[in-house]
């Protein structure tokens, strides 16, 4: 999701590809068109803490003791 999220911000700012990204729009769903690149950078932020969270050692110590049963 991550890595949907950060590609379709890139291509929101990359210049060469803003004509197929109206065409693109144009055809795609109004839940793909209504979020802004300031709201999927908000998304990518908060992905990023959410893996963290799940990646550091508390929580993988959490998981290998929930394993272990």
């Amino acid at each position: 999701i991550k890595s949907f999220l950060t590609q379709r911000l890139m291509e929101m700012g990359n210049e060469e590809t803003a004509s197929l990204q109206n065409q693109v729009q144009a055809v795609a769903p109004l839940v793909l068109q209504q979020y802004p690149s300031d709201a999927i950078q908000f998304m990518i932020s908060d992905l990023s803490s959410a893996i963290f969270l799940l990646s550091n050692r508390k929580a993988r110590d959490l998981i290998m003791l929930l394993n272990s049963k």
